[in-house]
């Protein structure tokens, strides 16, 4: 895929200004690349949004390829990567065991930060009182204009 977006990027004669939001992007010393990672937290989506999000992660792929200015495929490592191990469905555009991470992979490969101490902040928040109270209280303002 790479060699295809440089050999387009070469063919191309008229620049566009895009606009795109990138969920994260590092350079790794060790390794010497840039690792650029799209970040969901579950894998449960429909039909339709997994589409979006294969599409969105291709994109900002090609994006980042151009704007490094990247010409080897290793110098640029793209991860779609989930906060959970959920498994919905087999991906068919990105290879599961190079690109896709899940769970604590991402942290363990990348960061000194553990997988159970982000896992304790999310239930933590999902359980807070005061999250709970804004909950109810939008899903009473919803009922409340739609009945």
């Amino acid at each position: 895929m790479l060699n295809d977006i440089i050999e387009a990027e070469q063919d191309s004669t008229k620049s566009e200004k895009i606009s795109h939001d990138v969920d994260l992007l590092f350079y790794q010393n060790s390794t010497k690349q840039y690792v650029y990672a799209e970040i969901k937290y579950n894998d449960d989506h429909d039909t339709g949004k997994f589409i979006d999000i294969n599409r969105k992660f291709l994109l900002s792929y090609a994006l980042l390829v151009n704007k490094l200015n990247i010409k080897k495929v290793n110098q640029l490592k793209p991860i779609l990567m989930y906060f959970n191990n959920k498994k919905m469905k087999g991906n068919i555009y990105v290879p599961e065991q190079t690109n896709i991470f899940r769970g604590e992979r991402f942290f363990s490969e990348f960061t000194t930060i553990s997988y159970s101490e982000i896992d304790t902040v999310f239930s933590n928040i999902s359980e807070d009182p005061c999250i709970i109270k804004k909950f109810d209280e939008l899903c009473k303002k919803i009922l409340n204009e739609n009945y």
